[in-house]
């Protein structure tokens, strides 16, 4: 029987040190402000472009898969599926807190 060669590559680019350190000593205000300013560019709807076409490449798989005969790679896209949306979700999450922060302080500055 032939043994099974599985080979992974990772094109992942690696982190400089200045990179690793900054996201290292970052603070999570630091970075939910620099997720907000991010769904402010023109970088954010290629992210979610990005998602969507990953979105959809999970639901094939799980639509070509049998979950009983299969269940650890239907676990695995459904955790891929869910994982896709987290960051959309965080900075949504993050804008919708802005949007109240703002207009407390704006209703607060009107009362006084």
């Amino acid at each position: 029987m032939k043994k099974k060669i599985e080979t992974k590559m990772n094109y992942q680019r690696p982190l400089s040190e200045e990179m690793t350190e900054k996201v290292n000593t970052m603070n999570d205000r630091g970075m939910q402000e620099l997720l907000l300013q991010l769904s402010d560019t023109e970088y954010w709807p290629a992210i979610l472009r990005y998602i969507r076409i990953r979105d959809n490449l999970v639901i094939d798989t799980l639509v070509a898969i049998d979950p009983f005969k299969e269940p650890t790679e239907t676990a695995r896209a459904q955790g891929r599926r869910s994982g896709l949306f987290d960051l959309e979700d965080i900075v949504g999450l993050l804008y919708a807190e802005e949007r109240v922060r703002e207009e407390e302080t704006s209703n607060s500055a009107h009362t006084e």
